[in-house]
């Protein structure tokens, strides 16, 4: 059943079948190889996946926004979308395996709000973060991240792409949590990824498609977006902020 609806959805979903080719890798236009297994991305996952096991539980932006044991109370956070073509292409493989998902967030990384630091006080005026964070914004100029490959937290069917916890990502992170604004408490450890099953109760046939999937196009930073979660309101826009002073 998975493999077929796999096929159904190929012109935007990749699974990786390693060197043996596969019809899949043929009819995907997004197929350039699976990403390099060196030893940074090596490193960049296991990182993610110890923090992951430290923490007993999957520090996603979506658990801490709908769970009441992790959520105290309104507040803001701080995302980046995944825009165009990878977006398209995340948000088909999360329609495609989790549609709760797929229809809750468009696909983003939290930076503030779900692991390294609590969501940003939701008293906090729009004045406020916009005289805090505009000179981080500018002075930052956009990035390009790799994913690594997927991984599955613990037993359970939350399945993540992750991104190095260090590098540009995790200075600008660290930027905003010196910044001066007041934060809620986290209980997990700064670890950037974009969620791609959630919800859903997968199939060992559904586990290991996207166990296998492999995202060669980087993710572009060019932006943080902030956004305001008040259980159990849908979360709310605030505004947007360009990175680098150019812009």
């Amino acid at each position: 059943q998975g493999q077929q609806a796999l096929a159904g959805s190929r012109e935007r979903v990749h699974v990786d079948q390693g060197k043996s080719g596969g019809g899949d890798e043929a009819r995907s236009k997004y197929d350039s190889g699976g990403i390099p297994r060196d030893t940074s991305v090596s490193y960049s996952v296991s990182v993610v996946q110890a923090a992951l096991l430290r923490s007993r539980r999957v520090s996603s932006s979506i658990d801490s926004e709908l769970s009441d044991k992790w959520r105290r109370g309104p507040g803001i956070f701080v995302v980046i979308d995944v825009r165009g073509a990878l977006g398209e292409r995340i948000h088909a493989i999360q329609h495609l395996y989790d549609p709760k998902l797929a229809n809750y967030l468009p696909p983003h990384l939290t930076l503030v709000g779900s692991s390294g630091v609590g969501p940003i006080e939701a008293s906090t005026s729009w004045v406020r973060l916009r005289e805090v964070l505009t000179p981080i914004t500018e002075s930052t100029t956009t990035m390009a991240l790799e994913f690594g490959a997927p991984i599955r937290f613990m037993q359970t069917d939350i399945v993540v792409l992750p991104l190095t916890p260090n590098g540009p990502l995790r200075e600008l992170h660290e930027r905003i949590v010196r910044s001066g604004l007041t934060f809620q408490p986290a209980r997990f450890s700064f670890t950037p990824h974009v969620t791609l099953s959630f919800f859903r109760t997968l199939t060992p046939q559904q586990r290991r498609e996207l166990l296998a999937m492999r995202i060669d196009e980087p993710l572009v930073v060019d932006h943080l977006r902030l956004s305001l979660t008040d259980e159990p309101l849908p979360p709310r826009a605030l505004f947007e902020l360009p990175l680098g002073s150019s812009r």
